[in-house]
């Protein structure tokens, strides 16, 4: 399921906390595991969606080789769409 980042009124109004929003990707720093995030797609919306991937600690080479894969097997990635500056 894809779920997208609180908004910014939605943080302002403190509608969430850190330990409440609906994802998982507090574990591994609370546990201090070695994690990589990269990108899995987007919302309806059009925001960006990501996956984090987490290791047994010393095991960043195995983590960085699987993460690359997910990337190759995806193509998830999508190049911001940037204003050019004059």
């Amino acid at each position: 399921m894809h779920i997208a980042a609180p908004t910014r009124d939605e943080v302002l109004a403190s509608r969430w906390s850190c330990l409440e929003f609906a994802t998982n990707t507090v574990i591994a720093s609370q546990l201090w595991m070695p994690s990589v995030s990269l990108p899995t797609g987007f919302t309806y919306e059009g925001l960006p969606v990501g996956l984090e991937l987490m290791t047994l600690p010393y095991h960043e080479a195995d983590l960085l080789s699987l993460a690359y894969g997910v990337e190759q097997a995806t193509h998830s990635r999508r190049a911001p769409d940037l204003p050019t500056v004059a």
